[in-house]
């Protein structure tokens, strides 16, 4: 019993209450531990010995803590500043508890290397968690180049030249279509003329002394082999329309964030940064060979002839894959011929391409590749799968894929270099090597997000439960998915991966069941609706409690749930089509923590034109919820209101969450006789409830709330309505769309406040953090720590600009 109280309280098991409790009981006389058993009021004595156990336990943890707290990975948080004090370090703010404990660890390290650009990158991961990219504006300046100025090496004008061929001076190469994708950016390659007014926004950040170190937010999440969405099927021989999303929707792909911690420093590159992989990035190919990939050569195998011919262009970088056709197409048709063969064209590109190139970083069939393996693609069964190579796949503009499009013309079945091509901003494939029986497999593709909410791959260790876990297993073995499944309502299930599973039964009898994902996966569960109902609606039903009296729980944790509908077709204009997830029954506790009820939307186009709606999910309660807990999810409409009884929700409590309504006819929450609290979380819609306890919220709607007398309404913003004992709070007369960096489910910056919202909002919050779901990040506490630590060891003389990328 106190093991289970000090799991609760967050207190280590370390079984010291215990011991200290019965060794002080077995010490008291048997004498007065049989009076305590007989008198009036039996348990008394062993009351304060329980008492008197606890105290002795925190004694003894505090004693065990005296060592650890010499230690910075191992202090507690008050031991911790009298460790900054002795490095004599500026502690950056308690809510920082990460930089915090960074800084005290790394201050003597920062001093050695104060004033370098090393140390630049190095504080925004270190003190902030972003990534960081610096930018010397100085060298990013026009002017003329003197004569007797020595010729920069080729490495140095390729770094400062890799997109675009600027050449020296910084006259800009007008010919290339990659100059304005890279403006404004750290790894910008044109030149500017100084400019000297106070900076404001692009206005003042190229000058002499100005350092913009562009810091990257975003978070990259792995994701492996989910359910590809086939949206148009070429037939034999032709091409097939992909969407790499579970859902179909248009979600970009992410650069996964990679950055060496040993001491061989270097400027951070493009293609290490979390951002969406950009199709020039994806199609970055460069080549070179040496003399021993001469000798691959031979091993591949070319003829003896062609690679003494190739012999002559050792060491010759090539930019493009289109410099090294033209290379091969001068070449004698016998030659020509031998490289271009099907079994030797991807062995010479793979051997030939140079591993510091957008191509080789970002795209890796193979695990254990070089890079960052990004994005990987297969065809076939998850076992037994072909992997794409990099010269198979090709990166592309996709946005005008449709009926118009020549197929054909884009894919050549003839030419083993064009089996695919990704268009990595849209998240969508088009595949000739794919068909019905050997379909399209993503091993490895990541998204990005501001953080961990909602369902998605990330730690969720705290909140699962692993002992008593039933995996419910993939009876179709290595399919790709959707997987037909059959919840059977055991105590605890688990869906071990990231694949759609699709459920047409609704859930009865249910009395204290959890449906969890495993850790680090994503799994899609959807509910298939037959084509004969009128509506969509997945019912999951408590048991009776004539039956029996024990608590009616449910649980569910790190699921994306959604709804499909077979007669939902394309049409354009795309409405809001609405389904339910309807809890019928007497629940004394519903849980839904890490999930992501999917608050609706639009597959990508087929044709280019039509549209197929996403169902948005309301979480309808057609009987009584005691308590019903919103923790770390993404929902759509919460609705407490059925068919007239108004008394279906007890306690709704809603934390670090999205409540979004995209249907503007339908209330985010209604609950009209139900006590709402809410923090920390982002309300895209109006509210209707009985009490309202808001904390640290942003309301995109107004309120209707019955009683005004309790509750309260603090440190939130909302739009004129009846809200309850304001303080600190914020009132808009209307939400402008521009405030949030994307109001679009999919996005990486969804529900994200952007530059443009008013400060009330962006650092209205307790904490002075911005207000709603991403009031945890603390980013405003963050960002004043970086610029202090980057005012303490940058040199005196210059002045660094904080850029925010995404």
């Amino acid at each position: 019993m106190a093991s289970e109280t000090q799991a609760s309280a967050g207190v280590a098991l370390d079984g010291y209450t215990d011991y200290y409790t019965e060794k002080l009981w077995q010490w008291l006389p048997g004498y007065h531990r049989e009076e305590d058993a007989s008198t009036g009021s039996p348990g008394t004595l062993r009351g304060i010995i329980e008492a008197m156990g606890e105290e002795s336990a925190e004694v003894r943890r505090a004693l065990d803590r005296i060592w650890e707290n010499h230690f910075v990975e191992l202090a507690d948080d008050e031991a911790l500043a009298r460790l900054g004090a002795l490095v004599a370090t500026r502690m950056v703010h308690a809510l920082n508890r990460r930089g915090r404990r960074v800084d005290v660890a790394k201050t003597i390290w920062y001093r050695r290397r104060k004033g370098t650009p090393r140390v630049l990158e190095s504080l925004s991961a270190d003190i902030a968690g972003w990534l960081g990219a610096h930018l010397e504006t100085r060298l990013r300046l026009a002017r003329s180049v003197h004569l007797l100025e020595p010729a920069p090496s080729r490495e140095r004008i390729r770094a400062q030249a890799i997109f675009t061929g600027t050449p020296r001076g910084g006259w800009a190469n007008l010919r290339s279509p990659r100059i304005p994708a890279l403006a404004w950016t750290a790894f910008e390659e044109l030149a500017h003329t100084p400019d000297f007014r106070p900076l404001r926004g692009h206005e003042g950040r190229y000058n002499i002394p100005r350092v913009n170190l562009h810091v990257h937010r975003m978070r990259a999440f792995e994701i492996n082999y989910p359910t590809v969405v086939e949206l148009e099927a070429g037939g034999e021989g032709a091409a097939w329309k992909y969407v790499l999303d579970p859902s179909g929707r248009e979600v970009p792909l992410f650069v996964v964030a990679d950055r060496p911690e040993d001491e061989s420093w270097t400027r951070q590159r493009e293609w290490q940064m979390p951002k969406v992989i950009e199709r020039r990035l994806l199609a970055h190919a460069e080549f070179e060979w040496s003399q021993s990939t001469l000798e691959t050569f031979l091993a591949i195998p070319l003829q003896t002839a062609t690679v003494e011919l190739l012999a002559k262009y050792k060491d010759l970088r090539f930019p493009s894959l289109r410099a090294l056709e033209r290379l091969i197409g001068s070449f004698p048709t016998s030659a020509a011929d031998d490289i271009t063969h099907v079994d030797h064209i991807l062995a010479v590109f793979d051997a030939a391409l140079v591993r510091e190139c957008g191509k080789a970083q970002l795209y890796g069939p193979d695990p254990e590749t070089e890079g960052n393996q990004a994005l990987s693609l297969a065809i076939g069964a998850d076992n037994s799968a072909t992997a794409l190579s990099r010269g198979q796949v090709a990166a592309g503009n996709l946005s005008g894929w449709g009926s118009t499009w020549d197929l054909s013309a884009v894919l050549d079945a003839a030419k083993p270099m064009q089996q695919a091509i990704v268009d990595p901003e849209r998240g969508a494939v088009i595949s000739q090597a794919s068909d019905g029986s050997s379909p399209l497999l993503a091993p490895v593709l990541h998204y990005g997000f501001s953080g961990e909410v909602g369902a998605g791959s990330y730690d969720r260790r705290g909140s699962i439960i692993v002992d008593d876990a039933v995996a419910l297993l993939d009876n179709d073995g290595d399919a790709p998915g959707p997987v037909s499944t059959t919840l059977a309502t055991a105590a605890i299930e688990q869906l071990q991966d990231s694949k759609t599973y699709d459920v047409s039964a609704d859930l009865s009898g249910v009395e204290d069941y959890r449906l969890q994902a495993a850790n680090f996966t994503r799994p899609y569960l959807r509910y298939v609706e037959s084509e004969s109902e009128p509506d969509t609606v997945w019912t999951i039903t408590a048991a009776d409690k004539l039956v029996s009296t024990d608590e009616r729980n449910l649980s569910l944790d790190g699921l994306w749930i959604g709804l499909h509908d077979p007669s939902v077709g394309a049409v354009d204009p795309c409405p809001p089509v609405g389904g339910r997830l309807r809890l019928a029954g007497t629940w004394d506790r519903v849980e839904i923590s890490h999930c992501t009820l999917d608050p609706g939307g639009q597959q990508m186009s087929a044709d280019g034109t039509t549209h197929k709606a996403i169902q948005y999910v309301v979480l309808e309660i057609a009987g009584y919820v005691e308590e019903l807990i919103i923790d770390r999810s993404i929902v759509g409409p919460i609705l407490g209101t059925v068919a007239g009884d108004a008394c279906s929700i007890g306690k709704l409590t809603i934390r670090d969450s999205i409540v979004l309504a995209v249907d503007y006819g339908v209330a985010a929450i209604d609950v009209e006789f139900g006590e709402l609290h809410v923090e920390g979380s982002t309300i895209g819609g109006d509210v209707v409830a009985n009490r309202l306890y808001a904390s640290d919220s942003l309301f995109d709607g107004s309120a209707t709330i019955t009683d005004l007398q309790h509750g309260c309404f603090r440190f939130s913003a909302g739009i004129d309505g009846s809200w309850p004992r304001p303080y600190e709070h914020y009132v808009f007369d209307s939400f402008d769309i521009a405030w949030l960096e994307s109001p679009r489910f999919g996005d990486p910056g969804f529900a994200r406040l952007s530059k443009l919202a008013p400060s009330e909002i962006l650092t209205g919050a307790e904490n002075h953090g911005e207000m709603g779901v991403w009031n945890h990040l603390i980013d405003p506490i963050k960002r004043g720590d970086l610029r202090a630590k980057l005012d303490e060891f940058m040199p005196f003389d210059l002045q660094t600009t904080l850029v925010t990328e995404n």
